[in-house]
């Protein structure tokens, strides 16, 4: 089912829950060493034919690719002390979308939970929300850059300053 080389029902199927699938994205798409990634037809798409399926994350999966082209650049500072609850910055590279970071926060726990993280003093009193509409509110980053991103219970949050240059092609993708 969630295996790049197979579909459901085939030899090498590879069951993923569905509430998972966000969770591997982010960690495919928003890591500093994650390469090329590979972002799988159906999961974009959605699937037809005997064992038809909808489009991964909700049909939001193009947020997270142009959230990747656009924030996902600069030092990366990771959060990954708790058992239940990780994240993740990065920074922001004054070459890509004028210097603009993003900041990520999963878990697979039942409970709402964040996690205090630091995006850079170069952030300090900007208002971060959250992408994919998942978590509800605005980070305001302090003085010092750190900001606390809360996250969905058994889900991801991506935020993003709110004014940060091209943010309105991503809150106008059509899903």
């Amino acid at each position: 089912m969630a295996n790049h080389d197979t579909q459901e029902s085939q030899a090498l199927a590879a069951p993923v829950q569905p509430w998972f699938v966000p969770l591997a994205y982010a960690l495919i798409l928003f890591r500093v060493n994650s390469g090329y990634p590979c972002v799988f037809y159906g999961d974009l798409y959605g699937m037809k034919g005997p064992k038809p399926r909808q489009p991964a994350c909700g049909g939001k999966l193009p947020r997270f690719i142009l959230a990747r082209k656009l924030y996902s650049y600069g030092p990366q500072f990771d959060y990954f002390d708790e058992s239940s609850t990780i994240g993740w910055t990065r920074a922001g590279h004054p070459l890509a979308s004028n210097g603009a970071g993003l900041a990520v926060v999963m878990t697979n726990g039942w409970d709402y939970a964040s996690r205090h993280m630091y995006v850079g003093r170069q952030h300090a009193g900007e208002r971060w929300t959250e992408i994919m509409g998942w978590a509800r509110g605005e980070v305001i980053i302090d003085r010092r850059g750190w900001g606390s991103f809360p996250v969905g219970p058994r889900s991801v949050g991506v935020w993003i300053n709110k004014q940060a240059e091209n943010r309105a092609s991503i809150d106008a993708l059509q899903l």
